[in-house]
């Protein structure tokens, strides 16, 4: 039988499981954050996506928040509401980040991206908690090198819930992980498990597509805190504080998440099974070879290059470093909590590695959890005054990194045909809105690119035109495609050698097709094609 004497805390006895810097350096890490965040806006209107016409994914939910307010704004509060039970947003967090900045600050689609510096500050908090061993100075230096990876980069860049998502499942793992680990104060302990359901919640109305890696997520580390607070404390098992922290964790997730998951289940299962496994759009994500070829493109391809990149080894090492230093020392609270960040990073690169989806979004979550865990291995050189100086060299390694990495380009491809100010989407709606002539009109288009009915659907929602751009980019089924052309008014089809079409889609593959098939019905009459550097584009417009 284990003795009921808890065991000695080396970080002290907190009463909270999250503890936040001092005021002072609270504002720093919020002031750097936001300068940040205005630099890589700054870039994206000079060089990236923001210089040209939104486009996938950001497009869609910067059309839904837009949408949503001009709800809110001509309808009332009570058909704003209505409307996102009728129909829920694809992610409640990003269509309503979006309806927020525009309400307050004006139409600008540049506006919803300064919102993402609200979680780029989240992750130097939570980063500053794992570093956080009492000198100051060194804690914030480790948390602003978080600042030199590229995905904090990419964290600014793309409006898109996966950085969200990616966000609070590790804020909710690494807490649970954490109460685990330590013995806190037990009179908090009910709050604490309370606010880890918050952030469950939240994680999943982030990306609710995303729930199966949300839930096991939860799960595990539920069961990781267990098992750590079992193997730290030296008590015996309780079984009724063991159910209070459960209940307490299910209950906030459930209040949070439930009823969107309630109105929209349907919803959520149908795009599971029509875009994985061997559903019917499956093949257009998917990386050849399955899972251990996927797993080597997350560690060491493309996606390691853009959330990671030079840092992978450095990052490793450290994390080695650190685990080995706490056996050396027995510490039993940082060697489960070590242990258990690698376990959950670990697995959510796992879960996405076992589902063959070629996105590189999909790893910002395994690769949170692996930074935080080795920003905390780092920190456990700062407990004694021998090896107080190995974190200042880890940062100077990460600098020299940095220093010696290649600058940021090649993040997003820029096609000049959608550039602000000669793009081909704006032309096209500018032509449409002339012929419809201020009536409701229908545009179809057979194509997807950075051209495409998204994009103007953006634009002339922005425009206030009366005008709803619809497309079945997906389909090469030349008769499902005809469908589309002949419920439409007008019709746009992509030259198939224009360089910014979206080849690897089955549409790219029936544009010559389609632009002979409607030359022939006799329904249609051709316009003046919209000629661009890379590329045209055929419009037609029915009689």
């Amino acid at each position: 039988m284990r003795s009921n004497e808890p065991a000695r805390i080396s970080h002290g006895r907190l009463r909270h499981a999250f503890e936040a810097p001092p005021r002072l350096w609270t504002a720093l890490l919020l002031t750097i954050s936001a300068i940040y965040t205005a630099h890589v806006i700054q870039w994206s209107l000079r060089w990236g996506r923001l210089s040209m016409d939104p486009v996938f994914d950001d497009v869609g939910y910067l059309t839904d928040g837009l949408l949503r307010l001009n709800i809110l704004q001509t309808r009332g509060f009570h058909e704003f509401c209505s409307s996102l039970v009728r129909q829920p947003p694809h992610s409640p967090w990003s269509t309503l980040v979006a309806t927020f900045a525009f309400a307050v600050f004006g139409v600008h689609d540049w506006m919803a991206y300064v919102f993402n510096g609200v979680l780029l500050s989240a992750f130097l908090l939570m980063a500053w908690d794992c570093v956080n061993q009492g000198n100051h100075l060194v804690g914030a230096l480790l948390v602003l090198t978080v600042l030199l990876l590229p995905i904090s980069f990419e964290a600014v860049l793309e409006f898109r819930p996966d950085f969200a998502v990616a966000v609070f499942t590790a804020g909710f793992s690494l807490l649970l992980l954490k109460m685990g680990c330590w013995n806190f104060d037990r009179s908090f302990e009910l709050q604490n498990h309370l606010v880890a359901g918050l952030l469950a919640g939240i994680a999943y109305l982030a990306k609710p597509t995303f729930f199966p890696h949300t839930t096991v997520m939860l799960l595990v580390a539920i069961f990781l805190a267990e098992i750590g607070r079992y193997y730290v404390s030296a008590s015996d098992l309780n079984t009724r504080r063991i159910l209070i922290r459960l209940l307490a964790v299910f209950l906030s997730t459930g209040v949070i998440a439930a009823p969107y998951f309630l109105t929209n289940w349907r919803e959520m299962l149908n795009y599971l099974v029509v875009n994985t496994g061997s559903g019917k759009d499956a093949v257009l994500w998917k990386v050849p070879g399955g899972f251990f070829v996927a797993l080597r493109s997350r560690l060491f391809g493309y996606p390691a290059e853009l959330t990671l990149g030079r840092f992978t080894s450095t990052l490793t090492v450290w994390l080695m470093l650190g685990i080995g230093f706490s056996v050396i020392r027995r510490d039993r609270q940082s060697i489960c909590f070590i242990a258990g960040g690698i376990t959950l990073s670990a697995l959510s690169l796992g879960i996405t590695a076992a589902g063959d989806m070629a996105d590189w979004h999909f790893s910002l979550a395994w690769t949170l959890l692996f930074v935080l865990t080795a920003l905390y291995s780092v920190a456990q050189f700062c407990s004694y005054k021998a090896t107080s100086f190995l974190p200042v060299a880890f940062c100077a390694i990460m600098a020299f990194n940095f220093y010696k990495a290649p600058p940021t380009r090649n993040v997003w491809k820029v096609s000049s045909d959608t550039l602000r100010g000669s793009s081909l989407n704006q032309k096209i709606v500018r032509v449409f809105e002339k012929e419809a002539a201020g009536k409701p009109a229908v545009v179809y288009a057979t194509f997807m690119g950075k051209v495409n009915a998204a994009s103007q659907g953006w634009l002339a929602l922005v425009d206030g035109a009366n005008l709803t751009f619809l497309d079945r980019h997906r389909s090469g089924d030349e008769h499902e495609q005809v469908a589309g052309i002949e419920a439409a008014d007008y019709v746009e089809i992509a030259d198939p050698d224009s360089e910014w079409l979206d080849r690897w889609l089955p549409s790219a593959q029936v544009q010559s097709a389609l632009t002979d098939k409607v030359r022939t019905l006799s329904d249609f009459v051709e316009l003046q094609p919209v000629v661009g550097k890379e590329g045209k584009v055929f419009l037609f417009k029915k009689r």
